[in-house]
């Protein structure tokens, strides 16, 4: 009887580190999303305002 219970604990306590671990990984996904669509805001501004310069000409162009 007394290992029967000592198995629940066991896997209780098993399913209950399983369940932090996942909130926790949704959590670290949320926040590089985050992080992702910031820098992909950001560069997608920097492309807008910059230039280059043609190889083949050498005038300066604005990058669409």
């Amino acid at each position: 009887m007394s290992l029967e219970i000592a198995a629940i604990v066991m896997l209780t306590a098993a399913v209950v580190a399983l369940l932090i671990a996942l909130d926790d990984a949704q959590r670290t996904a949320a926040r590089w999303k985050r992080q992702h669509d910031l820098l992909d805001a950001y560069f997608t501004q920097y492309r807008k305002n910059s230039i280059r310069r043609d190889r083949k000409t050498g005038r300066y162009i604005k990058e669409d």
